[in-house]
């Protein structure tokens, strides 16, 4: 087994063109050439930054959208990008050819995690009524173990916080990887789609508190954050004093 731990980079982007917009979500694809960018509007803009002075590729306006956005996915080889808005809407686009690909059925409950199953054209989203799918945009339907977990899904309804992020098992992309704010939930695809009642589908790890991230960054480490909420207080800024008449 490789021990040695990946090496990781970070490089500054600079002069980026003036259509760029501020970004409440960015996704880079794995050649690291292009950046997508959700804008909380909703719109979705693509940036190739491959070449000294970067260019927007293309800006995606959404049609129908109720809501701002406030979740954004690109899959393993940056062919799809999924954004999820506040009224529980998903909408998948086609990076290559610049066209939306489908829709999900809208929910009453808007998405709190969404990823793309690697090399599946599978998009996994969990909602804020702690439901999770799985759905195929080729066929543009739920998957079969969406179907099956429906009657499992007591594991997320029995926890008090939501799904905040979806990663999977970097050597075994059947197995999902979700967590909320202290647990991780190991959810087994290929058992689902077997229908095979005497197997546990779902197990649970509660070791963490205030889990805000969890992913895989090489098939042999996994990395967790924790942050506590206090830290973030401390970490504020000095109230500004205002004067007050009367006070």
């Amino acid at each position: 087994m490789n021990t040695s731990f990946p090496k990781v980079s970070v490089s500054r982007i600079r002069f980026l063109p003036k259509e760029c917009r501020p970004s409440c979500c960015l996704a880079v694809n794995p050649q690291g050439t292009r950046i997508v960018s959700l804008l909380p509007s909703g719109d979705l803009q693509v940036l190739n930054v491959d070449v000294v002075q970067p260019t927007l590729l293309h800006h995606f306006r959404p049609e129908g959208l109720e809501s701002g956005c406030h979740l954004l996915s690109v899959n393993e080889n940056g062919q799809y990008a999924a954004i999820g808005s506040h009224c529980g809407q998903v909408i998948v686009y086609d990076l290559e050819n610049f066209k939306v690909n489908c829709h999900l059925p809208k929910r009453k409950f808007q998405p709190t995690a969404m990823a793309f199953i690697p090399g599946k054209k599978e998009l996994v989203v969990a909602y804020q009524d702690k439901n999770v799918f799985g759905f195929n945009i080729y066929l543009q339907q739920y998957t079969a173990w969406s179907e099956a977990l429906k009657s499992q899904n007591k594991h997320f309804r029995d926890s008090q916080f939501v799904v905040q992020g979806i990663t999977f098992d970097p050597r075994d992309s059947n197995i999902i990887i979700l967590h909320d704010d202290r647990m991780l939930y190991l959810l087994n695809t290929k058992i689902l789609e077997n229908d095979t009642q005497d197997q546990i589908t779902v197990k649970t790890y509660q070791r963490y508190e205030h889990l805000v991230h969890f992913s895989g960054i090489s098939s042999d480490f996994m990395i967790a954050i924790e942050v506590s909420p206090l830290s973030l207080i401390h970490k504020l800024p000095p109230v500004l004093k205002q004067k007050k008449f009367g006070t």
